[in-house]
């Protein structure tokens, strides 16, 4: 019997939770040059139930904005040009818009705090016009308490609230 069926009939017979670790550890082992001893120490806190600590710098921006009556339209063909000004952007994870009547959000992520920062130069001028039809309600900046320290003099103008990220959990 080959290895692969060897792996295959060994994932089938075990409980579910036990093949998803298998799996893991199948894997681990192949890319483990890749990571080096991450591996092993990512696999017993899985194992064990605990959270696994990341490298994860993400800068994550949670604007909301409450647009002026009858203004809803021109704030919908601004966030058309702030995605196009955007998505060019290589540190942008992820962006988009998202309304509840005239709330909206704009849920964005970064790799680090200097993509956020130059998002925020890249937009700058949209903002501005952005500003004269809705108001900023709230704003929350969540990140490693690392990238908040490189946030928190650039951005106090805006007045945000600074979540600070716990050094657990995952990303995919």
């Amino acid at each position: 019997m080959s290895r692969r069926n060897e792996n295959r009939q060994r994932f089938s017979e075990r409980p579910s939770m036990y093949k998803l670790l298998d799996i893991y550890r199948f894997f681990c082992l192949k890319i483990k040059y890749c990571i080096g001893t991450d591996c092993f120490r990512i696999e017993n806190n899985l194992r064990n139930g605990e959270a696994v600590v990341t490298n994860d710098k993400c800068c994550t921006i949670v604007p909301y904005f409450k647009i002026q009556n009858g203004k809803l339209e021109a704030f919908k063909d601004l966030c058309e040009k702030f995605i196009e000004k955007t998505c060019k952007e290589p540190k942008c994870l992820y962006y988009g818009f998202s309304f509840d009547g005239n709330q909206a959000h704009c849920r964005e992520g970064y790799e680090d705090a200097e993509g956020l920062l130059a998002h925020l130069e890249n937009v700058g001028s949209l903002l501005e016009e952005a500003l004269k039809i809705a108001d900023i309600t709230r704003i929350e900046i969540h990140s490693t308490e690392e990238e908040l320290a490189k946030l928190r003099e650039p951005l106090a103008d805006l007045k945000p609230q600074f979540f600070t990220m716990m050094e657990y959990g995952f990303r995919r």
